[in-house]
């Protein structure tokens, strides 16, 4: 495996420490294929990432895990020399277009943060916009600097919501990362297989719906003519909201509204953004 820099990968000067930290400090501990591809690529640039770890995260560190409902996961990094010299800094990565939405400042080559303005936001839409085309499902990194009131007693407001009061503003954004699932070769034709014999084949995924297009497009699951036919490809929390969500009925979980359910169902091969609570919608709906 070749080895990379900075430099030569961003092809600029750039100030690495902070998507070193952000991916070295908040990668789960049984990391999964976008953890390890995110190390890989730290790794593969020359950063010792046990050392980081080490340095900062201690025995009884504050961590958010990812969910599929949260779509983002955080972690608090002690030792960490800031303007406010608190020394605790929120690290959180997560699906871009969430993300991004959370952050009001941005950092630029130089490593300088900076006010994200009306043309900045446009300009990162359009980066993830394009990344997703191309099939990428795209990583938003970014951190926040902690004050006293932001941590200790308060860092998990409110206990009752999945997204933490520190997750939801203030963030500075590091980075978008694109990252490459390979659609195994036989990936198309088992799928065309299926199709001949009968068999539906829908794709449900955590990715935004750009994304998911573009992979349903190479798997086959959709062809190119139907890639903006909002029958075809819908995001999960649309779909429960058109079908009448889950109701009980005679002591039974059915489809609130069975009869466009039915008339769906024929037409809708890509669920993206898929909570929990809309794939169990559409398995109810389908037995």
């Amino acid at each position: 495996m070749s080895s990379l820099s900075w430099k030569s990968l961003f092809n600029n000067d750039i100030h690495p420490m902070h998507i070193e930290h952000a991916i070295a400090c908040n990668t789960a501990a049984k990391p999964g294929a976008t953890d390890k591809s995110m190390t890989e690529l730290i790794e593969r640039c020359g950063t010792d990432d046990k050392a980081l770890i080490a340095k900062h995260l201690k025995e009884d560190l504050i961590r958010f895990p990812f969910s599929s409902k949260r779509k983002r996961m955080s972690t608090v990094l002690e030792n960490i020399q800031t303007k406010n010299s608190y020394g605790k800094r929120l690290h959180i990565k997560g699906a871009s277009e969430i993300v991004k939405n959370c952050c009001s400042h941005y950092l630029d080559v130089d490593g300088n943060v900076k006010e994200i303005n009306d043309e900045m936001n446009s300009n990162l839409d359009n980066i993830i916009n394009n990344y997703a085309r191309q099939a990428l499902r795209t990583i938003c990194l970014a951190y926040k600097d902690l004050i006293p009131n932001e941590c200790g007693a308060m860092h998990d407001n409110p206990k009752d919501e999945d997204v933490k009061d520190i997750e939801k503003s203030g963030l500075t954004l590091i980075c978008i990362l694109g990252i490459m699932d390979i659609v195994r070769p036989e990936v198309p034709g088992a799928v065309k297989v299926i199709q001949n014999a009968g068999v539906t084949v829908r794709m449900v995924t955590g990715d935004n719906i750009v994304t998911a297009r573009a992979i349903a497009v190479l798997c086959n699951i959709i062809s190119p003519s139907q890639i903006d036919d909002d029958r075809c490809c819908m995001e999960g929390p649309e779909f429960y909201e058109k079908m009448g969500g889950l109701v009980v009925r005679n002591d039974r979980e059915e489809v609130g509204n069975y009869k466009l359910f039915k008339d769906s169902m024929p037409h809708m091969k890509v669920m993206a953004r898929a909570r929990p609570m809309d794939k169990y919608l559409m398995v109810t709906g389908l037995r």
